[in-house]
């Protein structure tokens, strides 16, 4: 199996499906004008999940059991990545 880089345009809540165990979130920046999330993951997905990553603005709530990224700063905001499986 051969590791690929994606790049994924965030919304405030976004579903990919990935293998669980290679997905790897690696940065989060603006481009564009929009939030993106690079992470890698292998090429032929063994066991594929939905993967839900959320966009949260500064004094939002995080939701449950979800595994922080990074945050990104656009213009006055302040974006804070999450994802769960």
């Amino acid at each position: 199996m051969t590791k690929v880089i994606h790049k994924q345009v965030l919304e405030l809540t976004t579903t990919i499906s990935v293998d669980e165990e290679s997905f790897r979130p690696l940065r989060v920046m603006i481009q564009e004008e929009s939030v993106c999330l690079w992470y890698e993951t292998v090429n032929s997905p063994v066991n594929p999940r939905d993967c839900t990553i959320f966009v949260v603005g500064t004094g939002n709530p995080v939701p449950s059991k979800a595994t922080y990224v990074d945050s990104v700063i656009d213009g006055p905001f302040v974006w804070h990545i999450y994802y769960k499986f």
